[in-house]
């Protein structure tokens, strides 16, 4: 899709702005972004939590039943940027439920979001894994097989 059409989020201009005015070139691999994952959301308490990164950026989460409000500060910035997140429930085969994150850009059930500045799924924000971009030591390099008659 046009990226025209994605700025209607708070989130979104921000990132659009900051790429524009080249201060913002993101990571682009998933491990260099904070990710929220939904085993740390089920440890945290009733009420704001605020939780610190390792590069630097914090986030505000207020846990409910249906979802969370995050605000997120990204690393050397002086603004905060809103998101809200809810969730999905499936349930499981023996019993329970299982909580997912719906991503707030494509409604797709998601156990991490990364903060790219906002919260978004991995496929939304076009962030990949390092190991996608290694190539195998056990990958023969290819070979050109003739056939003599």
């Amino acid at each position: 899709m046009d990226s025209q059409l994605r700025l209607g989020t708070f989130a979104d201009r921000v990132t659009w702005f900051l790429e524009s005015q080249g201060r913002w070139s993101g990571p682009q691999l998933a491990e260099q972004c904070p990710r929220l994952d939904m085993a740390i959301v089920r440890t945290l308490g009733p009420g704001v939590s605020t939780l610190f990164w390792s590069d630097g950026s914090k986030s505000r989460v207020v846990p409910m039943h249906t979802g969370l409000d995050v605000v997120h500060n990204p690393a050397n910035a002086d603004f905060w940027i809103p998101r809200a997140v809810s969730f999905s429930f499936t349930s499981c085969n023996f019993g329970g439920e299982r909580t997912w994150f719906l991503c707030p850009r494509c409604d797709r059930r998601r156990a991490v979001l990364y903060a790219y500045p906002g919260f978004l799924c991995r496929t939304c924000n076009g962030l990949t894994y390092s190991s996608t971009h290694r190539r195998p030591p056990w990958r023969p390099e290819p070979v050109c097989l003739v056939q003599t008659i």
